[in-house]
């Protein structure tokens, strides 16, 4: 049974003696004494500005008592196992309204009610009075008076700030070239100079469909900041977004998350359940689609773009849109209460994990500095047990999904999938085979990253000169099959190896025997899902053709060497590049600087110097 707590909102007086559960007093209405909570919508033009309808009023107000009373009423113990035995609260909200038949009705309560247990793992229950004394939407607005721009936007979508939205905004303003209504929710003052920044370099970017920036704050008393996890906030996000969107007369609206984050697979015990964010799960936003589509009295869309992109994939779109000094000001941290100007992020938690590898994935380093995280999780100490925890598991789950062979597997390894598969369109057994094929693109940008770093700090791991428990000592350690180089790896009773005798060095190309791991340089390339490169390469080394006169004809030899020992079909297509073809564009880059062709005659050798 979970904490029971009566919240009363907007002047209503509670109905309940003192002894029975406890009671918390919101309101923001700004016409009534004992006002506690102040909802601030900014920057959108007068010239935009069209009154939705009332219930869409009562919807941005209820969301934004539920935000506070998420925030000022704590959860139970934590326990990681078992998430304690009062984390999830019983919440009755008393909330009066314009539309109390309407917010009362079945469907629109049930509606709300499903949404918001799933969404928070909370219990929720509603009394709607009819309200009486309500204030205009127009009083919680502080309009833009300056130049309207010339064009209405044509699409409102969520800006949190991160990195998925920011890509979000590139790919649909600079790429796309679209008008867009950015709607952000900053969560707290201290990082309004950053945001400011980062919409600064958007708007230099955007050339003339420069967006519309809508900006809200919620301000309450200190007393109500006492619980952090705060689930519900992507309740108040999507109402402020979705009337946003009524008042430009749009029934759309846009939320951008990778997939991965999205779906919500737990990768431990502590990001479960409330701990866990479902701010973009498929569920989530078939709800909050239903409840809008009840208050619009007509089909309004909420959407997700990116729900089949991994970190890695939406980084790149920031990148190839010439857009990665954007990055730096972007924010992913989820422990905003930890983290300063200087370290905006911590670097332990669950969202700059995956930061962190989705950056080295889309090779986009330079634009992230490390200098930003307060820890580095690869190469320094992690001195709390919960942070060697959640950087383990999330490593594990990486492992074993890369290692996976089929659906089935996937599908009873992560039952968690069912809870998506009902709200995605498509067949179940398509849709959980891209699912599938989501996570396994992730699991490679998670092990290849951590090869990379490993590569990188090889001595610093095998002469012990790095934290024991920093995440490459820990995972190199605990023997890993992922993280251990070959050197290190051996079966009971095998002698142990040296590095050395396992790499092979031609030039500046370097290979392990098998060519499963090739280094171009210092870059790594992990060749293991890729049979036909390594059996290009294990003709071309064997016939030492590493100069235009020792070529090879590709049809004639090397195709010929791959097909047969590989057991493929004879194809009427046949090019070297398809070899080599893959969305990351790094498959290419290592054919194109190493194997270049002599000639016009298909003949192809190793360039090693």
């Amino acid at each position: 049974m979970g904490t029971e707590h009566h919240i009363f909102c907007g002047g209503i007086g509670p109905h309940i003696a003192s002894s029975d559960p406890p009671r918390l007093m919101l309101n923001l209405w700004n016409n009534q004494p004992g006002r506690n909570v102040r909802l601030t919508i900014e920057d959108l033009h007068e010239k935009f500005y069209k009154n939705s309808p009332s219930q869409f009023h009562d919807l941005v107000e209820i969301a934004t008592y539920i935000f506070c009373a998420d925030s000022a009423l704590k959860r139970g113990a934590r326990d990681v196992q078992t998430m304690g035995e009062n984390w999830r609260r019983r919440l009755h909200f008393h909330i009066p309204v314009r539309n109390a038949e309407l917010w009362n009705s079945a469907n629109v309560k049930c509606a709300l009610v499903e949404t918001l247990d799933f969404l928070s793992d909370d219990f929720y229950e509603f009394t709607f009075e009819k309200a009486t004394g309500a204030p205009p939407m127009q009083d919680y607005f502080n309009f833009d008076t300056g130049v309207a721009p010339k064009q209405k936007p044509e699409q409102v979508m969520m800006f949190s700030g991160g990195l998925d939205s920011l890509a979000g905004a590139i790919e649909e303003i600079v790429v796309k070239k679209r008008k867009v209504a950015l709607v952000n929710h900053l969560s707290t003052p201290k990082f309004s100079r950053r945001y400011g920044e980062l919409c600064q370099r958007l708007m230099e970017k955007s050339g003339e469909m420069k967006p519309v920036h809508v900006r809200v704050e919620v301000n309450k008393s200190q007393d109500f900041n006492k619980e952090y996890t705060q689930r519900s906030r992507s309740f108040l996000y999507a109402s402020l977004g979705a009337t946003v969107a009524m008042m430009l007369d749009l029934r759309k609206l846009c939320f951008y998350e990778n997939g991965v984050v999205s779906l919500n697979l737990p990768v431990s015990a502590q990001v479960v359940g409330g701990r866990a964010t479902r701010t973009t799960h498929p569920r989530v936003l078939a709800g909050f689609q239903n409840l809008l589509s009840l208050l619009a009295g007509e089909t309004f869309s909420v959407e997700n773009p990116f729900l089949w992109k991994t970190k890695g994939e939406v980084a790149k779109i920031i990148v190839a849109a010439e857009c990665g000094p954007l990055i730096l000001p972007s924010r992913s941290c989820a422990h905003t209460w930890e983290t300063t100007n200087e370290h905006t992020h911590c670097g332990v938690c669950s969202q700059c994990i995956d930061r962190r590898f989705g950056i080295i994935a889309a090779q986009a380093e330079e634009f992230d500095p490390v200098a930003q995280y307060r820890l580095d999780v690869f190469t320094q100490s992690l001195p709390k047990d919960e942070d060697k925890i959640m950087v383990a598991a999330y490593l594990e789950k990486a492992i074993q999904c890369e290692n996976l062979k089929d659906v089935p597997q996937f599908m009873t390894d992560n039952a968690e999938v069912m809870r998506a598969l009902p709200f995605i369109e498509g067949t179940r057994s398509g849709v959980a085979g891209r699912i599938f094929d989501l996570h396994k693109r992730h699991a490679r940008e998670v092990t290849e990253g951590l090869r990379s770093m490993l590569g990188r700090n090889l001595d610093g791991v095998i002469k012990g000169t790095l934290p024991p428990d920093c995440l490459l000592r820990i995972s190199y350690e605990t023997g890993s099959p992922l993280t251990m180089p070959a050197s290190e790896r051996k079966e009971p009773g095998e002698t142990k190896l040296t590095t050395e005798e396992v790499i092979n060095t031609i030039g500046r190309f370097r290979y392990r025997d098998g060519f499963a791991e090739v280094w171009l340089g210092e870059e790594h390339f992990d060749l293991r899902d890729r049979k036909k490169i390594r059996l290009c390469f294990e003709f071309l080394v064997t016939k030492k053709a590493f100069d235009s006169d020792s070529a090879r004809h590709f049809v004639d030899e090397i195709d010929v060497y791959v097909r047969k020992k590989g057991n493929y079909l004879p194809s009427a297509d046949i090019k070297i590049d398809h070899y080599f073809n893959d969305q990351s564009g790094r498959l290419p880059k290592l054919r194109k600087e190493l194997i270049p062709a002599a000639g016009r005659n298909g003949k192809f050798y190793l360039k090693t110097d």
